[in-house]
């Protein structure tokens, strides 16, 4: 979903919490997988390999997922926001699989306080009735707000606008469990769909984290990104049986018309993530080493069951 490396930030929990070593992964029945593995190293070399057996090695700074159930382990959200937010309050999860954000609050406003600020956060306000979410750059730069939700079928829509061009990437997990990468207890993992602006061709792809480690389902599908253009999107995850799960993702400008059939569709048996419950996690990214992110926004979340 990202600049393919593992962040090298370690999320503050009151005391210091050492990340352990890095599990193995296995693409359990998935084809094309491009996987990431999340170490404490500066960089890590990723080798992936096409539809053709073509195998490609990757040297990135240290990654989507783009990718909660309890975020008990992270750290607590800003202040809780103005009472003008109906969720404000909220520390359970929300009503089935039915959820709602749209921002409405003053500009410099704290997320309202049902996101949990899970890791890598730089910046999390509201601006001009819209979520801005910042990562703190670096070798893997993504930061990660979560919501309490209990969603197994599930569809989101949601906005996204990028003010810079060539660095920005924009990711919503369902099914997720609350972690951060391999920097928390428990560690990341979920079902993602992620756009990506900061590399060659610009798209759209579908990922998951298992363990802690995100991992690309086939390539990303090439899909023009334009900064600071409104673009809308919708992910849709469904149980297909007992072992299979259906990914299905698409964005196009909230000035147009929604593209006609999905511009990703991928199938998923990891066992782990099959019938699991879990919540919303908004994630940003930014390919940037240094210095500050261009303004990333979110809107308009709206969560149903599918």
């Amino acid at each position: 979903m990202r600049g393919l490396a593992p962040n090298l930030l370690l999320l503050a929990l009151g005391s210091a919490l050492a990340c352990g070593d890095p599990g193995e992964t296995t693409d359990e029945g998935s084809t094309g997988i491009a996987t990431v593995t999340a170490t404490v190293t500066a960089t890590v070399t990723v080798t992936a390999t096409d539809d053709t057996g073509t195998a490609t090695d990757d040297t990135a700074p240290p990654t989507t997922t783009t990718a909660g159930t309890s975020a008990t382990s992270a750290t607590s959200a800003s202040a809780d926001a103005t009472s003008d937010s109906p969720e404000s309050s909220d520390s359970e999860p929300h009503d089935e699989c039915a959820f709602s954000e749209s921002f409405d609050l003053p500009d410099g406003s704290p997320w309202p306080s049902h996101w949990t600020d899970v890791g890598g956060v730089a910046l999390a306000d509201v601006q001009g009735g819209r979520g801005r979410l910042l990562p703190t750059p670096g070798p893997y730069a993504v930061a990660r707000m979560v919501t309490a939700l209990d969603c197994t079928d599930v569809e989101v829509t949601f906005s996204f606008e990028f003010a810079g061009e060539g660095t920005s990437g924009v990711g919503m997990y369902v099914r997720h469990n609350g972690g951060y990468l391999q920097q928390t207890m428990p560690q990341g993992q979920g079902y993602s769909m992620f756009v990506e602006d900061f590399r060659q061709p610009e798209g759209i792809g579908v990922w998951r984290e298992v363990n802690g480690v995100e991992q690309m389902l086939e390539p990303s599908v090439p899909v023009s990104v334009e900064p600071n253009v409104r673009y809308l999107a919708r992910v849709r995850i469904t149980q297909l049986d007992g072992g299979t799960t259906s990914l299905q993702a698409s964005f196009w400008p909230a000035s147009g018309s929604e593209p006609d059939g999905w511009q990703v569709e991928r199938t998923d048996s990891t066992a782990s993530l099959q019938g699991a419950g879990g919540n919303l996690a908004v994630d940003t990214y930014t390919s940037l080493m240094s210095g500050t992110s261009p303004d990333m926004f979110v809107d308009d979340i709206i969560v149903a069951a599918a």
